[in-house]
């Protein structure tokens, strides 16, 4: 009688327990792994799942007792009434810790299932994140990794975790603006390397201004340089920025003599997180120091003076950087 007044109250009490739990993790099955670090495995991912999810997830400790009584975690899941459950594999190799997780419903069938590794314990509460979010999202591992949770294997590769060096280049249409000056647009290409920190960058590019049009008078050209930084407005994959800058340059052809300007730009930068960037930008360059036009006869009979301006200089700009 006694036995049976024990059983029915760890039944009650386990029941009360889950009510209202959504998803448990079931301790860890490790290999050369201590009782420990086992347990800290599981529950990082019950934690990292919970978050995830917004669900009400129960950890190893939770369901130890019920899984040591049932000796299944099928037949666990169903006295608790868990809808779904998590079983993990972890085993210690020489230099890694290789994880393998599924998720089952209640029936015990594979919902859906994730392998990766892990250098050390220092990078669970990393892969655990995306551990959770593959197993949620039914989407490879791979796919989850973002700007805030490389591992330490990753970060020995290219990585966003330190400062970067990107380096590619820049294609931007520039359209000057002023007094006695035509719309006439001009091409830059632009060697371009930037110096990325994880809330700014900093930036250097040289290259040349192509005109448009090389037979009009209206026409510009010349060396451009650029020394800037921008600072990122998010911390996420694409992330917009704004930034200053400075461009000296040398202008030759139709308008001649060195240059110097100051310039304001927005732009977004894509795949933050990836070794290969993108980013789009707008900038606005207003010119300092006067360029000279010299006079010019424009071909329908008349001359055109000769005049000093200070250009502002509007562009659109797309990069590509590695």
């Amino acid at each position: 009688m006694r036995r049976l007044s024990i059983a029915c109250l760890l039944t009650f009490w386990a029941a009360s327990v889950v009510q209202a739990a959504d998803v448990g993790v079931f301790p860890v099955v490790g290999t050369n792994l201590s009782e420990g670090e086992s347990a800290a495995i599981g529950q990082l991912i019950a934690s990292a799942y919970a978050v995830q999810s917004h669900q009400s997830v129960l950890g190893p400790q939770d369901l130890a007792a019920s899984v040591q009584r049932t000796a299944s975690e099928r037949d666990s899941a169903r006295e608790l009434g868990l809808p779904q459950y998590i079983h993990v594999e972890a085993v210690r190799l020489t230099t890694r810790i290789a994880l393998h997780v599924r998720l089952h419903n209640i029936h015990g069938s594979v919902l859906y299932e994730v392998r990766d590794t892990a250098l050390s314990l220092d990078d669970m509460p990393v892969l655990s994140e995306r551990i959770a979010a593959a197993l949620l999202r039914r989407t490879p591992v791979e796919y989850t990794r973002g700007i805030d949770n490389v591992t330490g294997r990753e970060a020995r590769g290219q990585n966003r975790l330190f400062l970067e060096k990107i380096f590619g280049a820049r294609f931007a249409l520039v359209a000057p603006f002023a007094k006695h000056l035509e719309r006439q647009a001009s091409l830059l290409f632009q060697f371009d390397a930037r110096l990325e920190q994880r809330d700014y960058f900093l930036e250097l590019g040289a290259g040349f201004w192509l005109p448009s049009a090389t037979n009009s008078p209206e026409a510009i050209a010349g060396f451009v340089a650029h020394i800037g930084g921008s600072y990122y407005l998010t911390h996420t994959s694409v992330s917009p920025y704004i930034g200053i800058g400075v461009s000296p340059r040398v202008f030759f052809g139709d308008y001649t003599g060195p240059g110097f300007a100051a310039n304001a730009h927005i732009g977004v930068m894509f795949l933050r997180e990836a070794s290969t960037r993108l980013y789009a930008e707008i900038r606005v360059d207003q010119n300092l120091v006067m360029v000279r036009r010299e006079a010019v006869y424009d071909g329908n009979g008349t001359t055109q003076p000769a005049h000093n301006m200070l250009p502002t200089e509007g562009s659109f700009a797309v990069g590509l950087g590695f």
